[in-house]
């Protein structure tokens, strides 16, 4: 998640006025993200875990994204689901399912 963040925040500064690219695959395509992660038919699996991006319109904060992360078989190979958005922080939760902007943040309660 680390490097599609990186990855997205070069692009926005780049582009300013474009915000964040539609898919992974255009960051594929320029080199800066590994083409397993901006593959052509998400959701894009490394690692036996599977990433779905989604663009999302701008609001009254500026461009927005969001990317999930989870195990492509729960509990076997992975058994946190993680999260990420354009402000950079990185939520999980130990549920069988997706995570999403009101999980805990990463790291919290250390």
């Amino acid at each position: 998640l680390r490097a599609i963040n990186a990855a997205l925040d070069t692009y926005k500064k780049a582009n300013p006025d474009a915000g964040y690219p539609k898919t992974l695959q255009e960051l594929a395509r320029r080199g800066t993200l590994n083409p397993q992660l901006g593959c052509a038919a998400p959701p894009c699996v490394k690692n036996q875990y599977q990433f779905r991006y989604t663009w999302l319109p701008p609001d009254a904060t500026g461009p927005r994204y969001q990317v999930m992360c989870r195990p492509v078989k729960y509990g076997d190979g992975g058994e946190r689901s993680f999260y990420t958005d354009q402000t950079g922080v990185f939520r999980f939760t130990s549920e069988d399912r997706e995570a999403g902007a009101k999980d805990q943040p990463l790291g919290a309660g250390r």
